[in-house]
């Protein structure tokens, strides 16, 4: 999925702030982290680590909403056991 404008400018925004308290706690390396490829490196980091919160996020969401369902769906019956989902996030974790 390509990157929006919006994203690398978030990314970009934390990563020099994050270099700033590398600098600033451990040095510049002798100046190796004033490299422009040092902060390309923190960028890509940001960018990869937004992207899977946001899918662990939603994946949760996901699975929380499925078990609520299976819940509600198999309250009262006697067959206690949750509904399967086939070909499903929820199938594939549980």
């Amino acid at each position: 999925m390509p990157i929006t404008a919006k994203e690398l400018v978030e990314a970009t925004r934390a990563a020099q702030n994050k270099l700033k308290a590398i600098i600033e706690a451990e040095g510049d390396a002798d100046g190796i982290r004033l490299e422009n490829w040092y902060l390309a490196e923190l960028v890509t980091e940001e960018l990869r680590s937004r992207r899977m919160n946001g899918f662990t996020t939603a994946a949760a969401q996901l699975f929380t909403a499925m078990t609520a369902k299976g819940q509600k769906e198999t309250a009262g019956a006697t067959n206690t056991k949750p509904p399967t989902y086939k070909n499903n996030l929820a199938s594939i974790v549980a």
